[in-house]
């Protein structure tokens, strides 16, 4: 924690007054009060001074970033008047190198631990999934929904928040909105949607 978060912000949390305060360089020192509680942290030196460095590009506006090993970083990003991209770039001491760019246009995406890329096509129905060799396949489909964002769990769950089709606002009566779960073998296991007034939860195990 900076020493300006540190003397303005925290203290203003009630629950900080049980909290110890350690600095980000000695976290992975074994007497620091965090390693007690918690052990020793391995945190390398490359990663510190990604976290402590500042990159500036020139693309409009990145829609998601996602980290991978290695100081890797997979993104999407709008240009102007040319849609979404999709890169893979490697974070160095003071700039970005563009290590691979990809024909993927989407607004969410997520990783699996295989480093896939799973991503849903604007404003579609169908999930698909890019491989580490370059390969795409549609793993599943939503349809009539559309895919709207992407979360895959630690247990290779696929999480997917989907709406109706059409233009998403303004929400009515006939607008759905949905969060379905997917195992490991893209079999669909449930799904939750509130009510219009948000208080009622329908749950609706998959086949």
């Amino acid at each position: 924690m900076c020493e300006n978060c540190k003397e303005r912000i925290h203290p203003r949390f009630k629950v900080s007054e049980t909290h110890t305060i350690v600095s980000i360089k000695d976290v992975a020192k074994k007497d620091s009060d965090i390693c007690g509680q918690f052990g020793s942290l391995q945190v390398s030196q490359p990663v510190i001074s990604s976290l402590l460095s500042a990159y500036t590009s020139n693309l409009v506006a990145f829609t998601k970033m996602q980290y991978s090993a290695n100081d890797t970083i997979y993104c999407s990003y709008h240009v102007k008047d040319k849609g979404y991209n999709f890169c893979i770039i490697r974070l160095l001491r003071e700039s970005m190198k563009v290590l691979q760019k990809l024909d993927i246009e989407c607004t969410d995406f997520a990783l699996s631990s295989k480093d896939e890329i799973y991503h849903g096509v604007v404003c579609g129905s169908e999930l698909k999934c890019v491989s580490t060799d370059g390969v795409t396949n549609t793993v599943l489909s939503t349809s009539p929904m559309v895919i709207m964002c992407i979360h895959i769990s630690e247990n290779n769950k696929i999480i997917l928040g989907l709406r109706e089709q059409g233009s998403p606002f303004p929400v009515t009566g006939f607008s759905t909105r949905q969060i379905a779960v997917f195992d490991e073998n893209k079999k669909h296991t449930l799904t939750i949607e509130y009510d219009q007034k948000g208080k009622n939860c329908l749950v609706i195990y998959g086949e």
